[in-house]
């Protein structure tokens, strides 16, 4: 039986892996936290279809789960992820050498691409012009702060998140990203158009608020000083995407100032920008880049 005609199934109660799951829920990203919870769900209906608890995380089980359905193989190396952080959890939370086994073997498990199925989204840079079409298209101050922001500097998703007006020198024309992916820290350069923005909007909001991006009320208005979520700021992206006829996420908008970067100034600059933990993920090992003269040297095509 295939996971999309499990939605109905009877899931049996089972405490100890709510529990484990809630927990584990709790200490993961918000964006990780719906891909998760998605694998979960239909993980507890497979479960209950065939027979069997789903605390009962072994190898075989999790692997024809993944399997039975028609997902890409980008989909299902993220519900692995799910499944391998679930049983590491577990076994952190137990120290039995069995739990230990099970979240080795998943981890270690590699899934080929000849049993997938489903569709890849194609995932290239926009082009300058498109990028430019994103950024001038009508919105509401906040979002022409917010995506122009997400364009010219890269920044990821959960990191737009939790920026402070603090972060953002509008002398230098500098933004700090204070807790990077890793939480390391790292600063990148802002053009002009996006500082005119974030003053723009910055302006509109009551006086004192901490946080850069903060919810509208429905008539467009600065809503509390509470920042938005990741599935926020994605909504905004796809929405305004999609009155352009582009089929892009916002993760898009980093791959188009790293290939902006390593096309106008150098690779490691381009690692430097985006705070890349991995050398080989921005073709080159970054040195220290000085950001101040990395900002004199960039100048986007768009922005």
């Amino acid at each position: 039986m295939s996971a999309e005609n499990l939605e109905t199934a009877l899931v049996p109660v089972d405490p100890d892996y709510v529990r484990y799951r809630d927990s584990l829920l709790m200490t993961v990203a918000t964006s990780s936290a719906r891909i998760y919870t998605d694998t979960f769900k239909k993980w507890e209906a497979f479960a209950a279809a065939n027979g069997f608890l789903p605390l009962n995380i072994n190898p075989t089980n999790v692997l024809k789960f993944i399997e039975s359905q028609d997902t890409t193989l980008t989909t299902r190396k993220r519900q692995k992820s799910a499944f391998s952080s679930l049983a590491k959890h577990v076994w952190l939370l137990t120290g039995e050498a069995q739990d230990e086994r099970a979240y080795k073997i998943i981890q270690a498990t590699k899934l080929s691409a000849d049993k997938a199925g489903g569709q890849e989204r194609t995932k290239q840079p926009m082009s300058p012009k498109d990028a430019q079409r994103m950024i001038d298209l009508e919105k509401n101050p906040r979002d022409m702060a917010l995506i122009a922001l997400l364009l010219t500097t890269g920044i990821r998703r959960a990191e737009a998140t939790t920026l402070l007006w603090t972060d953002v020198n509008f002398d230098r024309g500098v933004l700090a990203v204070r807790h990077g992916k890793g939480d390391k820290a790292r600063e990148i350069p802002i053009t002009d158009g996006t500082l005119d923005k974030l003053r723009d909007w910055q302006m509109i909001q009551p006086t004192g608020y901490a946080h850069v991006f903060t919810m509208l009320k429905r008539n467009g208005q600065p809503g509390a000083d509470t920042p938005l979520t990741g599935t926020d700021i994605y909504r905004a992206w796809v929405k305004y995407a999609e009155a352009l006829g582009l089929d892009s996420k916002p993760h898009d908008a980093r791959r188009t100032l790293i290939t902006e970067v390593i096309r106008r100034v150098d690779v490691r600059s381009a690692q430097a920008v985006a705070g890349h933990a991995r050398a080989e993920t921005t073709l080159g090992y970054a040195q220290g880049v000085e950001v101040d003269e990395l900002r004199k040297k960039l100048k986007l095509s768009y922005g």
